[in-house]
C-alpha cells in the first residue's frame, strides 16, 4: 500500500517571483485560474534565452508588465510607465446571507511591483511584523523550506534550481509554501482547538470577541507611515527613514485607482500591509492598558489577534471592559471601528456557538463513520475499509436528520455545518480511495481462507466500495447545495474530480453510473439562479467551479448550451472569469457554437475600450485569449493586432524575420498560457496546490 511520507524541501530563497504564486493574486477565484503562467512567463522575460517562443513573451511582457526589460525604451520614461497606476478587477463572492464581499484582482504590473518589493524589503517587512504581543498570525521570515505529505519520494534537488524546461513540472513547489514563513496559526479556528486556548480558560473566567467592522475597505494607506515613523531599524537599513513606508503606501494606492481610502481585498499581501499597521495599534493598546490602566499584558489579561479578529481574555468583567475600550479608541486612531454587533461574551465555560455545534457534529460524523467503515491498521496508519449499505437513501436521510437537529439546538443555519462536513467528507474520499487496493487484497484474503467464489466476491465488495463513494459524494453535494460558498466548491470540485478519476482508472464498468449520478446531482445545482446573480459586480464562481469539474467526463455528459446561454444571460456583459471559465468548459463543442461566438464578440468590446496599461480586468482577458486554442483564429489575429500596434520590439523582430508573421506568433502563442492554462491542465494537481497555500 501507499505509505504517505513527511518530506522537508528547500526552497530558493532568491526566487522572488514566487511571491506571484503565493502573494499577489486572490485565494477565491475560478478552480482553473493561477498566477503559474505568469510566474514562468516572469522568468522567460528575465533570461537570456533566444528562443522565438521566449522573443515573443518577453516582447509582450516588457509591453505590459515590465516596459524597463524593454531596450528600445527610454529608462526613466520605462520606470514610470512600470510604475503607473491602474484599475483593479473588481468582482463580488457571497459572504454571507445578506451581503457580498468585493475581491480585487490587481494589473499584472502591480503584482510585478508587490513581488520586487517582498524582493527589495522582506527584512523590514519582517521587522515589522514582530512588534505585537497579541498578534497570532505574521511573517517572521522569507520562506526557505516547506513539508509535503507525498505517496512517493521527492528529491530535495528538484526543489532548487531555476530552469525555464523544467519550471512548470516544479510549480507544485514553488505554490507550496506562503512566500514568508509564520508564526502562530494559519487558521483562526486552530487557536480554539488548541493547548494555548485550554490554559487561557484556566487563567481567566472571562472571553470578549471582537471583530473590525469593514476592516480592509476603512483602512487608509497613509496610516502605514503612522506605523512605522521614527523606527531606529529602518533608519539603519534603508537610505531615508520613509522610503518603505512610502513605497509600500505609493504601491497600495496605484494598485487600486490611486485612492487612499481602502485598499485592494483578496490578495495576501494586503494582509500583510495590514499586519504592519495592526502591530503598531497593538503595540499602543498594551503601552496604554500598562501605563494609564496599571494592567500587565499576561497577568490581569490577554489579548489575541488574528487578522481583524480580537480576543480578550480577562480576570473579570471590568478588566474586559477596560481592554475593549483601549483596543476600541487605538483603532478609531487609524479610521477602524468595532462592530457592535458582532461583538460577543463568554464567562467560563468558554464555548462558543460555533464551537457547541462542532462538538456534535464531531459526534455524528463518528457515528456516521462506525456505521459505514471498517477500520483497520496497517504500519500505524489508519484504513477505511467500507461496509455494506443496505438503505442508502435511509442511511444518507438519518445522518441529515441529526444534522438539522444540531442547527436547531444551536440555533444556527447550515453555513457552519456546511462547510465543516464537505471538508471532512472530502478527505474521508481520499482516505478511502488512497487504500483501495489494500481494501481489495484484504478482500481476496478472506474469499481464499474462507473458500468463497473470489470472482463473486470481488464484484460485490467493489460495489460496496463504489456505493460508499457515492454515499460521502451524495452528502457532500446536499450540504453544499443548502448553503453554496467558493471554499466549499472547492472542495466538492476535488471530490468530483478524484472520484471521476479513480472510478476511471479502478473500476471503469461503473464509470458510467458514477457520471450519471454527478451530473443529475448538481443540475439543480446548475440550474438554481441565485438571488444575488443580478447584483452588479456579482460573479457566481461557485457555479463556474462546480461545472468545471465535470469538464473531465465525455461528450455524453455535457450541459445544455440553454443553461450556458442562461449563466451568461444574468448579465448585461460576463466577466473576465466568466467568459475564460465557459470557453474552457465549451472548448471545441459544436453545440456551443453559438456561445463561444458570443463570448468572443463581449471579450473583443471589453479589450478595444479598454486601456490595457491600466485595466485589470481587460489585460488579463487579452494575455488569456491571446494563448486560446478554443476561440477563432479571426478573433486570434485581431487581438494580435491590436498587440502590434504598440509592441515596438515584437514589431522590430517582424520586419526583420518571417519567423515573426502573424500565423508564426499566434501558432507559438499556443505554446505557453498566462492565468488560464488551456491545454493539458491538471484541475485536481492545481486545486491541490492552492489548497497548500494558507488563507485566513
Amino acid at each position: 500500500m501507499a505509505i504517505i511520507r513527511n518530506q522537508k524541501i528547500k526552497l530558493d530563497k532568491k526566487d522572488y517571483f514566487r511571491g506571484l504564486l503565493t502573494d499577489t493574486a486572490p485565494n477565491d477565484v475560478p478552480i482553473i485560474f493561477s498566477n503559474e503562467g505568469f510566474y514562468v512567463n516572469s522568468h522567460r522575460a528575465n533570461t537570456e534565452n533566444g528562443d522565438r517562443l521566449n522573443k515573443i513573451v518577453s516582447s509582450i511582457y516588457a509591453n505590459h508588465i515590465d516596459p524597463t526589460l524593454n531596450k528600445l525604451n527610454n529608462g526613466s520614461e520605462a520606470l514610470q510607465k512600470k510604475l503607473k497606476y491602474s484599475s483593479p478587477f473588481k468582482y463580488k463572492i457571497i459572504k454571507n446571507e445578506y451581503s457580498l464581499r468585493t475581491l480585487s484582482l490587481t494589473h499584472p504590473r502591480t503584482q510585478l511591483n508587490l513581488a520586487e518589493f517582498y524582493r527589495d524589503h522582506s527584512p523590514e517587512i519582517n521587522y515589522l511584523c514582530s512588534k505585537s504581543n497579541f498578534s497570532v498570525r505574521a511573517p517572521v521570515k522569507v520562506g526557505n523550506s516547506f513539508t509535503v505529505n507525498r505517496t512517493r519520494k521527492i528529491s530535495s534537488e528538484d526543489y532548487k534550481n531555476i530552469d525555464i524546461d523544467t519550471l512548470e513540472s516544479e510549480l507544485y513547489k514553488k505554490s507550496a509554501s506562503s512566500f514568508f514563513t509564520y508564526r502562530g496559526y494559519t487558521r483562526l479556528y486552530k487557536i480554539y482547538n488548541s493547548e494555548r486556548f485550554v490554559q487561557l480558560e484556566k487563567k481567566y473566567n472571562q472571553m470578549w470577541l471582537l471583530d473590525i467592522a469593514n476592516c480592509f475597505d476603512s483602512i487608509y494607506t497613509h496610516s502605514i507611515s503612522w506605523a512605522v515613523k521614527d523606527k531606529q531599524f529602518i533608519k539603519d537599513h534603508v537610505t531615508y527613514s520613509s522610503q518603505v513606508c512610502q513605497k509600500m503606501d505609493t504601491i497600495m494606492q496605484r494598485s487600486n485607482n490611486n485612492e487612499t481610502n481602502g485598499i485592494c481585498i483578496g490578495a495576501e499581501f494586503s494582509r500583510v500591509f495590514s499586519e504592519i499597521i495592526f502591530q503598531k495599534i497593538d503595540k499602543n493598546i498594551e503601552e496604554f492598558l500598562d501605563i494609564k490602566m496599571g494592567l500587565k499584558h499576561e497577568i490581569d489579561y490577554e489579548v489575541i489577534r488574528y487578522v481583524d479578529d480580537y480576543m480578550i481574555f480577562a480576570s473579570s468583567e471590568k478588566v474586559a471592559k477596560s481592554v475593549y475600550k483601549a483596543i476600541s479608541d487605538s483603532l478609531n486612531e487609524y479610521n477602524l471601528y468595532l462592530s457592535d454587533s458582532k461583538t460577543h461574551k463568554y464567562s467560563r465555560p468558554f464555548c462558543t456557538e460555533k464551537s457547541a455545534l462542532v462538538v456534535g457534529l464531531n459526534m455524528v460524523l463518528n457515528e456516521l463513520e462506525s456505521s459505514l467503515f471498517e477500520v483497520q491498521y496497517f504500519n500505524k496508519q489508519r484504513q477505511l475499509f467500507p461496509k455494506k449499505i443496505y438503505r442508502k437513501f435511509g442511511f444518507k436521510n438519518n445522518f441529515i436528520d441529526k444534522v438539522k437537529k444540531l442547527c436547531i439546538e444551536n440555533k444556527s443555519d447550515y453555513s457552519l455545518p456546511s462547510n465543516f462536513l464537505i471538508s471532512v467528507f472530502n478527505k474521508r474520499i481520499n482516505e478511502v480511495i488512497l487504500h483501495y487496493r489494500a481494501y481489495m487484497k484484504n478482500i481476496s484474503q478472506k474469499a481464499l481462507k474462507e473458500d468463497k467464489n473470489l470472482e463473486q466476491e470481488v464484484h460485490d465488495r467493489v460495489l460496496v466500495f463504489r456505493d460508499a463513494l457515492e454515499l460521502l459524494l451524495n452528502l457532500t453535494l446536499f450540504f453544499y447545495s443548502v448553503k453554496p460558498s467558493l471554499s466549499a466548491s472547492n472542495k466538492v470540485s476535488q471530490s468530483i474530480i478524484k472520484i471521476d478519476r479513480f472510478v476511471s482508472a479502478e473500476m471503469p464498468e461503473h464509470l458510467a453510473f458514477m457520471r450519471s449520478f454527478i451530473m443529475a446531482s448538481i443540475s439543480e445545482n446548475l440550474y438554481f439562479s441565485h438571488e444575488d446573480s443580478y447584483r452588479e459586480g456579482f460573479t457566481h464562481i461557485e457555479q463556474l467551479n462546480i461545472l468545471l469539474a465535470t469538464s473531465e467526463f465525455n461528450d455524453n455528459y455535457l450541459v445544455s448550451a440553454d443553461l450556458i446561454q442562461q449563466m451568461i444571460n444574468k448579465n448585461e456583459e460576463p466577466s473576465y472569469f466568466e467568459i475564460v471559465s465557459l470557453l474552457y468548459y465549451c472548448k471545441g463543442h459544436e453545440q456551443y457554437k453559438e456561445i463561444v461566438s458570443r463570448l468572443e464578440k463581449s471579450s473583443l468590446q471589453k479589450v478595444l475600450r479598454a486601456d490595457l496599461s491600466k485595466d485589470s480586468e481587460a489585460i488579463h482577458l487579452f494575455l488569456d485569449l491571446m494563448c486560446c486554442p478554443y476561440i477563432s483564429k479571426e478573433v486570434r489575429q485581431a487581438l494580435l493586432g491590436i498587440e502590434r500596434q504598440t509592441n515596438t520590439e515584437l514589431m522590430d523582430l517582424s520586419n526583420t524575420n518571417d519567423d515573426y508573421s502573424n500565423e508564426c506568433v499566434l501558432a507559438e502563442l499556443l505554446k505557453t498560457y498566462w492565468f488560464v492554462k488551456w491545454s493539458s491542465l491538471d484541475l485536481y494537481e492545481l486545486l491541490a496546490r492552492k489548497e497548500l497555500n494558507p488563507v485566513y
